[in-house]
């Protein structure tokens, strides 16, 4: 309950800057909000606007459940949210072409499956470690003694 209050107290700080309170959120920087809890007050306001969720812990999950509430979004912040996909901003774009997504810096993490395990597998096995003991940390201590 407490939490809720406390979603209701920014939306309510916004309302008294003029703006209409179930039509812009500020959810940034605001690690104490669970991704679950982010999702459960969009689906609650489905003529929000404007929404800024700049350095939450939200995932695919959150923008998922954006596209499904929030028809009328046209401004969306996502600075610092790592762990959103270029792909779900895609399908939410898609969806939705008048959305204006600011600061997503989509991070490209290399495929495990591109040869890069064969090639520390096979580094580490010239460098005498066992396999079952193969890590980056273990690769690096190892390199930096030679």
């Amino acid at each position: 309950m407490k939490l809720f209050k406390n979603f209701y107290y920014f939306m309510g700080t916004y309302q008294a800057k003029g703006k209409r309170s179930r039509e812009y959120l500020n959810i940034s920087k605001r690690t104490e909000f669970s991704e679950i809890s982010i999702c459960n007050v969009i689906r609650f306001c489905p003529r929000l606007q404007h929404l800024d969720l700049s350095f939450s812990e939200i995932s695919d999950i959150t923008i998922e459940e954006i596209a499904r509430s929030c028809p009328n979004l046209k401004y969306l912040n996502l600075r610092g949210c790592y762990k959103v996909s270029k792909e779900s901003i895609d399908q939410l774009v898609s969806l939705n072409p008048n959305i204006h997504v600011e600061n997503f810096m989509p991070i490209r993490v290399p495929s495990l499956n591109n040869g890069v395990l064969d090639v520390i597998h096979e580094l580490a096995r010239h460098l005498g470690l066992p396999r079952n003991d193969v890590s980056l940390d273990n690769f690096n201590q190892e390199l930096s003694r030679r």
